[in-house]
Parts: structure tokens; C-alpha cells; sequence
């Protein structure tokens, strides 16, 4: 009983050295002010994980966020924001609990939306107005300060918005074409 025992301890010790690493991200812990120096846009408001994911190369995914107030810079009701990937699992349960995130959003070279300044040191976790975590009496700070609300767009506003960009893309592509006819004109008569 006593070598089974052993051998199983031994095999499963074997084992260990070849077992995948665990998937996981560390981050460097950021000073606060670096955060905010680094930080874009901040705003305060809920990811939408219901939304459809957006993909990128880095660590990040991109999901809606709604946005409530917005401290610095300016934001519609509803922007793309990066999350780490593996940060998603304890976010959603934040937010089942009525919280809520103040994000301090930088761009990367790597997405194609904002991401958190430092991964989670740009997400503070906000609980009935208050910021939560190491330093949340700097990022307290922001959530006292005057905050703007975000940008509206109406949705006839947003189908105006797209049609608008095929009307111009339509209006470019009928100029070009007249002028090379014109052109092919010209050089036949020649």
C-alpha cells in the first residue's frame, strides 16, 4: 500500500513538470497618478458581456460599455472597451452585485478600441458611488469631481450617420467613374 502510495506521489510529481502553464496574466502594479496621466478618456458606467465580443490580438477583448458620466474626454452613451481577458469572470460577478467600473482608457497599437491603462489598474470597481480597492481615495477623487454626461445619439441619428457615409462613398465612386469615362473619351477621339 505504502509503494503504491509513493508511486502514485511520484508519478504525479513527474507529471507536473510537464503540465501546461496556467493561463493567467500578471500585471505591474501602477502607481494612481500614472493611471491617470496615461488615461485618454475616463468614464464611469457597466460593460454589456451580453454584447457581441470584439476580437483583438492582445489580451484584450472588446465588449459595450455603457457609459453613465465621463471625467475626462468625451464618450457616447455606448463605446467599445477592452477588458483582459481572464479579468471578465470576477467583472461580471461585480456587476450582478450593482457595481459598477471607473475606466481609465488608453489606446493600443493592437486594438481597435480602448483599452484599461494597465489592464485592472485602469479598472477600479465602484460599489454604490464609492471606489473600491488600494487607492480609492485618489480615484474617489474622480468620482466626486464634475463629470459630463455622455454623447446621445438618436437612432435616426445613427441611420442618418451611416446612410451619410454611403451617400459620400456612392457621390466619390460616380465622380471617378465620370472622370475616367471622360479620359477614355478623350483619348479616343485623339
Amino acid at each position: 500500500m505504502n509503494k503504491s502510495l509513493f508511486m502514485m506521489a511520484a508519478f504525479s510529481y513527474a507529471l507536473s513538470f510537464f503540465a501546461c502553464s496556467a493561463l493567467a496574466t500578471s500585471w505591474v502594479q501602477l502607481d494612481p497618478q500614472e493611471v491617470s496621466n496615461r488615461a485618454e478618456i475616463i468614464v464611469l458606467g457597466k460593460y454589456d458581456f451580453k454584447s457581441k465580443l470584439e476580437e483583438s490580438k492582445e489580451i484584450f477583448a472588446g465588449y459595450e460599455f455603457k457609459v453613465e458620466k465621463v471625467f475626462r474626454g468625451s464618450a457616447n452613451e455606448t463605446i467599445i472597451a477592452g477588458i483582459d481577458r481572464f479579468d471578465v469572470s470576477w467583472a461580471v460577478e461585480s456587476q450582478e452585485e450593482d457595481g459598477k467600473f471607473l475606466l481609465f482608457l488608453q489606446r493600443s497599437p493592437e486594438t481597435d478600441f480602448l483599452v484599461p491603462v494597465g489592464g485592472p489598474n485602469g479598472m477600479i470597481q465602484v460599489r454604490e458611488g464609492v471606489a473600491n480597492g488600494a487607492d480609492k481615495a485618489f480615484y474617489q477623487k474622480f468620482l466626486n469631481s464634475a463629470a459630463k454626461e455622455p454623447v446621445y445619439q438618436i437612432e435616426d441619428e445613427k441611420k442618418m450617420s451611416t446612410m451619410n457615409k454611403i451617400i459620400a462613398a456612392g457621390s466619390g465612386l460616380a465622380f471617378v467613374l465620370f472622370i475616367g469615362i471622360k479620359l477614355k473619351r478623350r483619348t479616343l477621339k485623339k
